[in-house]
This record gives structure tokens, C-alpha cells and sequence, in this order.
């Protein structure tokens, strides 16, 4: 039976492998010959001298099948753009649906490794927040807030840390409608730091938000 054009293809490819392989180990008894009679090693004509290069071809023929068949292989496909065996390579689109998978499967991984790290440290604020910001990036906004009001009832954030926690809260809670919940967060501000200039910012901004909830409100109410 003939081959197929797939088997002549392959059986071309895997020839083009062996030859590479056999040039390399051709080079390197070469280049050991070389330098053992450049260097008085061995001597031309010596009985001990040729049974030493016999042995030293032998041995370069027994490595060569196990270290030229991982190595040189590997980098002549590299070269060529084949793959090791019949498989054929990956079309682009293949390949992007991989990385796709993969990137998928990796934020999962990321998404789990913070959990997992807030269990273990529940009073580090780093993780804390990165874990928040995760679950906001999601689409996840009750974990956020509710990660965000563990950690800041924990009493381990940095006083610029709990400002930005509860400016945060307050910028979630307003983009969802909560307007309630978006002022009770910017009043936190003021009520933990009086006098501060935390506190004037979060005045301005609780003054202003609460006007337009007002304004919005008379709009809706309006026949």
C-alpha cells in the first residue's frame, strides 16, 4: 500500500530530524578527535591511540541517540516550525482559544489564591483590598462591600486606607442606586475624623451628592 501524503510528509520530517541529528554527532567526535590529537593526547598511527578513537566514536553514537534525540531534535523543529510526532501544528485560532482557556483558568486561580490568602491572614489589609477590587472587577459588588466592611471593622487599616475604603464603598453604592447607603459611607469620613481635612473633602462631597439626590428625587416626583 502506498503512503499517504500526511505519512510522506511525516516520514520526510522525521528523515530531515535524523540527519540533523547524525551531523551533530558527526561535529562533535570532531571537534573531541580534534582537540586529543591537536593537543598530543593521542598520537596518528599509535594501535592505543586509533582503539581510543573507535571507542570515543562508539560513544558518541550511543550518546548521540539519547542526547542529540532531546536536544538537537527539539531545536530543529524549533527552527522549522514542526512538531514532534504526526500531530499537525495549531492553526492561529486554535492557538487563541487556548490562551483564552488559559487566561480564564487563571484568573480563577487568582480569584481563589486571595480567598485562600484571607483566610489564612483575615487581618492583612492588603490582601483584603486586593480581594475586594477582585470580586468588584467580577461584577461580585456584595462580596466587595462585604470584604470591605470586614476589614474595616477589623480596626488594622491605616487612617488613609480607611478613607479610601469608604470613598470606594460610597462610589459602588452610587453607581447602584444605593443613595442612601453611598451618603451613610461619605458621613463615616466625617464622623471618624472630625475636624480633618478627610473630613471637609467628605463634607463637600456628602453637601453635593445629597443635592443631587434631592434634585433627582423633586425630577422623579414631578407630575
Amino acid at each position: 500500500m502506498m503512503p499517504t501524503k500526511s505519512e510522506r510528509s511525516r516520514m520526510g520530517r522525521q528523515g530531515g530530524r535524523q540527519n540533523s541529528a547524525m551531523l551533530i554527532e558527526l561535529l562533535l567526535v570532531g571537534v573531541i578527535l580534534g582537540y586529543l590529537y591537536g593537543f598530543g593526547f593521542l598520537e596518528i598511527g599509535n594501535p592505543w591511540s586509533m582503539a581510543i578513537s573507535v571507542a570515543i566514536v562508539l560513544g558518541v553514537m550511543l550518546l548521540g541517540w539519547m542526547v542529540t534525540r532531546l536536544i538537537a531534535v527539539s531545536v530543529v523543529d524549533g527552527f522549522l516550525g514542526l512538531r514532534d510526532g504526526s500531530l499537525p501544528a495549531k492553526s492561529p485560532s486554535d492557538a487563541r482559544r487556548t490562551a483564552r482557556r488559559g487566561s480564564a483558568s487563571l484568573l480563577e486561580d487568582r480569584l481563589s489564591v486571595l480567598e485562600r490568602f484571607v483566610q489564612e491572614v483575615p487581618r492583612d489589609p492588603e490582601v483584603s483590598l486586593e480581594l475586594s477590587e477582585e470580586y468588584l472587577r467580577r461584577g461580585m459588588t456584595d462580596k466587595f462591600l462585604a470584604e470591605r466592611e470586614r476589614i474595616l471593622n477589623s480596626g488594622v487599616l491605616a487612617r488613609e486606607q480607611v478613607v479610601m475604603a469608604l470613598n470606594r464603598m460610597a462610589d459602588v453604592e452610587w453607581q447602584r442606586g444605593n443613595t442612601a447607603a453611598a451618603l451613610a459611607c461619605i458621613e463615616q469620613i466625617m464622623v471618624r475624623y472630625p475636624g480633618s481635612e478627610e473630613a471637609a473633602r467628605a463634607a463637600v462631597r456628602y453637601q453635593r451628592w445629597n443635592e443631587m439626590a434631592i434634585s433627582a428625587h423633586s425630577d422623579t416626583a414631578t407630575p
